[in-house]
């Protein structure tokens, strides 16, 4: 199921930056929020049901990574533009400290929760929490830094975007590291 939740990030990820560019972050970040409580609110019915499948759960795992491909391009720009350029390190470190310790916590409360309410009930939690954070974020006060462009090619902007990448040596680096970082 994490390969098919990551799925998404690899196939879409670059065409998800170009898009995020392009609209609204706020909008788009709602839009994610409201879609993940809606997969998580019809996967806790059909568990509630007793018909859940094993599909069922690859579907709704696949769907989240097509909307955790989102996320990441969404998330840390909203994040930079929000905190400033005077506070934009102690942000981008407390949002690394958040994910990692979600990361760490996240499969003994996921067990934990799986054990004390159930499978139904650990997605309903899901869909409440995402419901949550829609809400919290429609009354964000956000304004985008840049104005958004309303004429682009989405395939113009990610091979400019590889072009740009291709030529920094630090960008290179990074991501090599990235990459041999998360396959080992």
């Amino acid at each position: 199921m994490m390969v098919v939740r990551a799925l998404p990030m690899l196939l879409f990820g670059a065409l998800a930056g170009a898009i995020a560019e392009q609209v609204n972050r706020k909008h788009l970040m709602v839009a994610a929020l409201a879609v993940s409580s809606a997969v998580s609110a019809t996967l806790a019915a059909l568990a509630f049901g007793g018909v859940i499948a094993i599909w069922h759960i690859a579907v709704g795992a696949f769907l989240a990574g097509m909307l955790w491909s989102c996320e990441f391009p969404v998330r840390r720009p909203m994040l930079g533009e929000i905190a400033g350029a005077a506070r934009i390190g102690p942000a981008m470190g407390l949002d690394s400290a958040m994910s990692n310790g979600t990361r760490m916590l996240g499969p003994a409360l996921g067990g934990l929760l799986y054990e004390t309410i159930g499978v139904d009930g650990a997605y309903m939690l899901g869909a409440a929490l995402y419901a949550i954070g829609c809400v919290l974020i429609l009354s964000l006060d956000y304004t985008p830094a840049q104005p958004l462009v309303r004429q682009w090619n989405v395939f113009k902007t990610i091979r400019e975007g590889l072009v740009y990448v291709r030529g920094n040596r630090a960008i290179m680096a990074t991501l090599a590291v990235t990459v041999i970082m998360n396959v080992w």
